[in-house]
């Protein structure tokens, strides 16, 4: 291809460069002028800003220093005896106060007025009874009429009068003064008044302050800390700035002369790099045509010339290089059936490989250099550029992260994707590379797995509720005595469904914990109590198993942040452990020490150990030991997994130590909170403030404790409303309630609102899953007109979040509940108010 003549390098220097000179020595002056302009200003800015600091401390110094006075006046043994002794302060209070002296002592009164406002004594020559106002706070307020400062005179606890200090306005320029830094002030209160000006220029005393600034001013405001007083000190913008018009001159002058040197330098290169290029261009254009990559260059010259030859060469072997692997790259991007697309800083696609292609329906040519919103529903595109503009900033937590987000294919039809973005260089240009997948099949996966939990939630807990408390009750002779023969089937029944219930909880535990729904509820522990507690809670499985639990070496008053139940649900699964794994009559220990600012809490057992093969994968899913000896050991396998989960959302590490034969210590380590309070915060993805309990303890014993003391009965059952769909549970619950409650059933919600619209409940105990709505629906009713005082309490299979628990008294779940705590809970809420001695 021919080359169209084009103007020499010479002439275009001349023709480009001088003109341009002119305009870049005009913009230099104007930039110039205007960065000296911006320079002063800001100095000067910064000047009146620190000016303004120190002139606000000064003040506010003094103004302290006023308080202070009048409130060593308050708390002086003379003033407060004066208040008080009626009879005899008239005679040493008013020549006490006459004696004080303060700044601009002839400008202040200083009174002692009693609660009524009544001056007691003052300073000044008193004129009649004089009332000034009630003061029980101390303040500070500057305005027309003065600066007053109150401070009240407290005795006994309460203020009985107060001390008013009154300067007024002829003292201001005593009290504040000329600025000692020479520039000019003014002092604001805190209805934006102007009190006091050093330069009715700059603000005239009693008008208000102005909203901007005035253009000739630099002004700063600084707030003081009482009184809602605040100090503006300003200083003139033109005196400042008028030295700079001699700078200006010179910055102009000095310009022109280096831009003129600039281009004679330019004309003189032009001249000296023009006749080697020319015939550097005249060697390159004998290889325009060339189809061969591979051939040299072939030129002779200057040393300067040769290297760029040089140069050239090599760039043509790097190109061949380059086509071989593109080419070799494109064939394995092409077998990959995952998506993977670059885009480029615009969100224009630049590749489109086959998987991509296979996903959404497209040919790389439909979608080249088009943005990549075309493969996004409308309302993902919004998200889409926010999470590109994001990554442009390289956040952590957006770059190399998988998201999920719905993808659009060409036959308009949407799907979910997984997307993992990744910057890349394109050609130069910050770009990116998405790696996605086509995750439908996963997506209904998850979604048949939530239908599935929700499933057994309820109805697996439900069902499960009643037979244990039935078999419970049973077991227990409420139904009468029963055969021997039978009571061993009826406790063998009872046992096995408590495991059941027990794989149910742990399976609906391990789910929340995978979805991020398991709800923490932190508070201050004492670690000692913990322990002893859990001793006492889980003293069934020593008794079950013939064992004793023991506590050694426990450290006394050491506190943790933590949920007292989820690490009662830890020392539970590891004690119950090691109880099955001990042998008959061994004593398993608890002990608990400090390792730097970690707390240690250990269990150890005398049982076989753990064997080695078993170690790698015991805090794993369904992880079970192999039971070889005469127990059946039973368990689900996910206790230590929830365990470890639990002990980690604490900040904590949980292990264990074992030797063959001897026997297992398993021990877990989370933070003393006196140490690092802030990191066991930060441990929880949800920490929630300290939970309202479902009842204290101390009232369920004091109610056993009367309801079983003959001495004391009642008149009559209380009226308690049952809220449940459910046939086998209502008959469970009303048996348990018959001898202390009279039990009225609602199948449903709106049966329910019916009834506590007639009538009022001593008690309501609401499920939550019913034909026609959730029972959390009726709180709020419940809480209106006559039920106003209505205890609620919630027992579903379905745990309740911390906005519902502090709305009710007690959050009971079914298949966790035993029927004693169901029992004692409904009879405290009825009975504790009518308890003598209470």
């Amino acid at each position: 291809m021919r080359i169209k003549q084009q103007p020499t390098l010479f002439y275009s220097a001349m023709r480009i460069v001088i003109p341009i000179g002119c305009i870049v020595l005009a913009v230099l002056s104007v930039v110039g002028s205007h960065f000296l302009h911006n320079t002063v200003e800001n100095r000067l800015r910064q000047h009146v800003a620190d000016i303004g600091k120190r002139e606000a401390a000064r003040i506010e110094e003094r103004l302290i220093g006023l308080k202070n006075i009048a409130k060593t006046l308050a708390k002086n043994n003379l003033t407060i005896n004066g208040l008080i002794d009626i009879s005899g302060r008239k005679s040493y209070l008013p020549a006490f106060f006459r004696s004080l002296s303060l700044p601009a002592s002839n400008d202040v009164t200083v009174s002692l007025v009693d609660y009524k406002g009544r001056v007691i004594a003052t300073n000044q020559q008193r004129k009649g009874k004089e009332t000034l106002r009630v003061v029980t706070e101390e303040a500070v307020d500057l305005n027309d009429d003065g600066l007053i400062i109150s401070e009240p005179v407290i005795y006994s606890g309460s203020p009985e009068g107060a001390v008013i200090v009154h300067y007024r306005p002829t003292a201001y320029t005593k009290l504040f003064g000329t600025s000692s830094f020479g520039d000019d002030f003014f002092l604001v209160n805190r209805e934006d008044k102007v009190i006091f000006s050093t330069n009715q220029n700059l603000a005239a005393e009693g008008s208000y302050r102005p909203k901007t600034d005035n253009a000739n001013w630099i002004q700063v405001h600084n707030p003081l800390g009482l009184g809602g007083l605040s100090v503006t000190v300003g200083s003139s913008l033109e005196k400042a700035l008028k030295p700079l018009e001699t700078v200006r001159w010179i910055l102009f002058v000095g310009l022109s002369l280096f831009l003129m040197t600039v281009v004679a330098l330019i004309i003189v290169s032009a001249l000296a790099v023009s006749r080697p290029l020319n015939r550097f261009a005249s060697k390159i254009a004998t290889i325009e045509n060339m189809t061969d990559l591979g051939q040299p260059l072939d030129i002779s010259g200057p040393r300067e010339i040769a290297e760029v030859a040089q140069t050239f060469n090599n760039m043509l072997g790097k190109l061949k290089e380059t086509t071989v692997s593109k080419e070799f790259i494109d064939n394995i991007l092409g077998s990959i059936s995952d998506g993977i697309i670059t885009i480029d800083s615009s969100g224009l696609i630049r590749s489109f490989n086959a998987g991509a292609q296979q996903i959404f329906g497209y040919s790389e040519f439909e979608v080249v250099k088009k943005n990549v919103s075309i493969l996004l529903p409308v309302e993902e595109r919004v998200e889409h550029e926010f999470y590109t503009e994001n990554s442009k900033l390289k956040a952590p937590r957006i770059i190399n992260q998988s998201r999920d987000l719905i993808g659009r294919r060409k036959d308009g039809s949407l799907f979910p994707m997984d997307l993992v973005v990744t910057p890349l260089k394109i050609e130069g240009d910050k770009g990116f590379v998405g790696t996605l997948r086509d995750i439908t099949e996963r997506k209904e996966i998850d979604r048949l797995k939530s239908e599935f939990i929700s499933t057994v939630s309820h109805e697996l807990r439900t069902p499960l509720t009643s037979i244990k408390g039935s078999l419970g009750l049973v077991a227990g002779g409420a139904v009468g005595i029963i055969p021997e023969k039978a009571m061993k089937m009826v406790e063998v029944a009872y046992k096995n469904s408590d495991r059941l219930i027990g794989l149910v909880n742990d399976i609906l535990d391990m789910e929340k914990l995978v979805s991020g729904k398991f709800e923490f509820h932190f508070e201050k522990l004492d670690i000692a109590d913990l322990v002893a507690e859990s001793i006492k809670i889980n003293q069934g499985y020593a008794d079950e198993y013939n064992v004793e639990f023991s506590s050694f070496d426990v450290i006394e008053d050491v506190n943790v942040w933590g949920d007292r139940d989820r690490l009662h649900q830890v020392l539970a699964n590891i004690l119950s452990n090691a109880a099955k794994f001990s042998p008959e009559g061994e004593i398993v220990k608890l002990s608990v020490g400090k390792i730097d600012d970690m707390i240690r809490i250990s269990i150890t057992d005398r049982g076989p150990g753990i064997s080695e093969a078993f170690q790698e994968r015991i805090f794993e899913r369904f992880a079970q030991a192999d039971a070889s000896d005469t127990k059946q050991m039973g368990g689900t396998g996910l206790g230590l997994n929830i365990s470890k989960s639990i002990v980690e959302k604490h900040g904590g590490t949980i292990g264990f130590e074992t030797r063959i034969g001897e026997g297992t210590t398993f021990y877990f380590m989370i933070p003393h909170m006196q140490q690092d309070t802030d990191k066991m915060r930060r441990a929880s993805d949800k920490v929630i403030g300290e939970p309202k309990r479902p009842l204290e303890e101390k009232k369920i014993e004091k109610t056993k404790s009367h309801l079983e003391n003959s001495e004391w009965k009642i008149s009559t059952l209380p009226k308690v409303l049952y809220l449940e769909d459910d046939p086998d549970i209502v008959n469970l619950v009303s048996s348990l309630l018959e001898d202390s409650c009279d039990v009225v059933v609602a199948e449903t919600l709106a049966k329910a609102r019916k009834m506590i619209q007639s009538e009022r409940y001593e008690l309501a105990i609401l499920d939550i899953g019913l034909p026609d709505g959730s029972g959390l629906d009726l709180i709020d009713e419940l809480k209106l007109n006559k039920n106003s005082s209505t205890p609620i309490v919630v027992f579903s299979a379905q745990e309740v979040g911390s906005s519902i628990a502090e709305n009710i008294e007690a959050a009971l779940v079914k298949s966790k509940t035993s029927n004693e705590l169901l029992t004692d809970t409904v009879k405290s809420l009825v009975y504790f108010k009518a308890l003598p001695d209470r």
